[in-house]
């Protein structure tokens, strides 16, 4: 049995602990538990933070929380201040700015950082669709550029790679600098420019996209 006191092990027959003279006598066996069980037991154990109220006028509205108009129009708060609240519509791609005595009727569903659907905060949601829209409409602008034929397909082929589910370890490993090429080649130096002309002529994998895409159009 151990000793309620020290926890030390002692025979089944000892009437006190041989190590600091406790009673053992009608005291219970109590095993110490390993890290491992108390860990478990506290994993078990529900967590019982509080809930926050949804409703602004207790907690304020903040960036990338969650709000509906309606029934079926749902948006992201963009921006909070005395006067006014903006809101990005889903959907539409609509920011709306609505000032704070129209509000009454929107109703926050979730806070921004509560976890929304895919593992990401509804804040960190939010803040990827505004990279994809930027990137969007950056090739909008740069399409807008092309000069030739030639242009355009270098600018078609270089989108492939970068929507590619399997990159390339060069891509791979340069994509924030691909897409400053595609989007903002005056930024990207001629030495680059170089290397990635070197690496598409010797790289398979680029290869393996583009006979990928021939044979999606041949279809």
């Amino acid at each position: 049995m151990f000793c309620s006191r020290c926890g030390t092990k002692n025979p089944e027959s000892s009437v006190n602990c041989f190590n600091c003279g406790q009673s053992l006598v009608n005291v219970p066996d109590r095993t110490p538990q390993t890290k491992a069980e108390n860990l478990r037991e506290v994993q078990k154990t529900p967590a019982t933070s509080p809930s926050r109220s949804l409703d602004p006028r207790k907690n304020p509205w903040k960036r990338g929380d969650l709000c509906k108009r309606g029934s079926n129009k749902a948006g992201f708060v963009m921006d909070h201040t005395a006067e006014y609240l903006e809101v990005s519509w889903l959907g539409d791609r609509v920011v709306e700015r609505i000032p704070i005595e129209d509000t009454g009727d929107l109703l926050r569903v979730a806070h921004a950082d509560s976890l929304a659907p895919g593992g990401r905060t509804y804040l960190e949601t939010l803040e990827a669709r505004e990279s994809l829209s930027r990137i969007r409409d950056g090739i909008n602008e740069r399409m807008k550029r092309v000069k030739n034929e030639n242009e355009k397909e270098g600018l078609n082929r270089l989108t492939r790679r970068l929507a590619a589910p399997n990159k390339c370890k060069w891509d791979d490993k340069h994509t924030v600098t691909l897409w400053q090429l595609l989007i903002e080649p005056e930024r990207v130096g001629s030495i680059f420019r170089i290397r990635d002309r070197i690496h598409r002529i010797f790289c398979k994998r680029h290869e393996q996209i583009e006979q990928l895409y021939r044979q999606i159009n041949a279809a």
